[in-house]
Formats: C-alpha cells, structure tokens, sequence
C-alpha cells in the first residue's frame, strides 16, 4: 500500500486508466514487437528489436518478463554460437559485408538482366527498389556490424594460455 492508502497498480492510474507514462511505454514496447515481427524474415535486426519492445514491455505485464528472460537467453545462445568458430566470424563478417553492397547497390539503382524463373519474371530493376529499401538494409547492415563485434568481444570463446 502506498501512503494515499491505494494499492500501487491502483494509486498511478486515474479511473482505471494508466498513466500517460504507462501508455507511452506500452505504445512504444508493442511497437518495436509488431516492428521485430515483420522484420523477422526480411534482413533486419528483428529478434535484437524484439527483445528490445519486450524489455521496455516488462514492468507492465508479467507474460512479458518471462517471455524476455526466455527470448533473451536464446539470442544470446544463438550469438554465441554465430562466433563459437573462426569460419563462423567470417561468415557473419561475410554477411554484414554483403548487405552493404546490396544496399549500395539499392541506393544506386544498379540495372540487372530481365529472368524468369518458377513464373516470376525480375529485371531490369532490382525488386523493391526504392530509397526506403536502400535505408533498411542499411540500417540491417549496421545492426548486424554492431552485434557481430559486440558477440566477438563479449561472447566469443577465449583459447589462450592456461593461467596459474
């Protein structure tokens, strides 16, 4: 009980209302989960923007915290092992290097030849071109640099010389 004599949960909203704060908070966490959703399988940082909507999430719904620790621990086994080999690191490097020509090449409109395959005929444009797909894959580009340094120097796994 706080000192108004009013539970808590009860003492911060106003008529059954959340404060704007709580509105704000929850506006903003389920945002970045639909947002981490939809760029699941498309190249963008979405498990990193998932775990980020259900962290602000947390202090507003029990499902929330134990869907973070959940989804937390896996990211972080998955970074792990994305690091655990050298052939891994530059895989990932590999990665991050090809979505920054790709988006160059967004930004610049390359022309690529007229094919068909399986009904679907591409050229001489690249699909989805446009500057808004340009900014995303740059924005992918250094979500991912930023997380493959970050699990290189946090989660990477350490072969040196035993110490006594």
């Amino acid at each position: 009980m706080e000192p108004s004599g009013l539970p808590d949960e009860v003492s911060t909203r106003v008529a059954g209302w959340p404060s704007f704060g709580g509105l704000l908070g929850r506006l903003a966490g389920w945002t970045l989960v639909v947002v981490g959703v939809v760029l699941m399988p498309l190249p963008g940082p979405g498990t990193l923007i998932v775990v980020a909507g259900l962290r602000i999430l947390v202090p507003y719904h029990r499902w929330a915290a134990a869907s973070y620790d959940r989804v937390r621990e896996r990211a972080v086994a998955a970074a792990r092992a994305g690091v655990a080999t050298r052939l891994r690191v530059v895989v990932s490097l590999a990665g991050v290097v090809w979505i920054t020509v790709l988006s160059g090449m967004y930004a610049v409109d390359v022309s690529i030849p007229r094919t068909s395959a399986l009904g679907l005929t591409v050229g001489p444009s690249l699909p989805f071109h446009s500057t808004a797909t340009a900014v995303g894959l740059v924005v992918s580009a250094l979500a991912s640099a930023g997380a493959t340094l970050y699990s290189i120097a946090r989660l990477r796994p350490r072969h040196g010389p035993p110490t006594t």
